[in-house]
């Protein structure tokens, strides 16, 4: 991301179960949550504008 790139923050309610494994998940991957959420949002507009 480039330093002329703003960023928001959200915030997201989940199980403490869900998030360990989340966290957990992804530490594996060597990948920050940020990263997957960010990436799993991208996917789902673009699914949802092609019509999925």
């Amino acid at each position: 991301m480039s330093s002329e790139e703003k960023t928001v923050a959200i915030r997201v309610l989940m199980e403490p179960d869900l998030r360990a494994q989340f966290k957990s998940q992804c530490a594996l991957q060597q990948t920050s949550m940020n990263e997957i959420v960010t990436m799993l949002i991208e996917k789902w507009l673009k699914e949802q504008q092609e019509g999925k």
